[in-house]
């Protein structure tokens, strides 16, 4: 079953990925992420301490669950999307 998941994502991150240049996460896995789940960046504005109104609508197109590269309940996650 595909998920929706809402994430935080503070603004010097949210606007790589909003320019494409940033296509990952990394998170920690308390959601069960999983492929083709998707996901609604929004971007969060850490001086203001509220949400900028900008969102990025993506898609899990791959996910790294590897102790070798990840920490222990973490994971890092591929995406592809756009912006809204």
């Amino acid at each position: 079953m595909v998920k929706i998941h809402d994430l935080k994502c503070v603004s010097p991150f949210f606007e790589a990925a909003w320019c494409g240049l940033k296509t990952f996460e990394g998170r920690l896995n308390d959601r069960n992420f999983q492929e083709g789940d998707w996901v609604e960046l929004r971007e969060y504005d850490v001086v203001k301490k509220d949400y900028t109104g900008r969102k990025l609508s993506v898609i899990i197109s791959y996910i790294l669950n590897d102790p070798r590269f990840c920490l222990p309940g973490y994971v890092i996650f591929a995406f592809v999307g756009r912006a809204e």
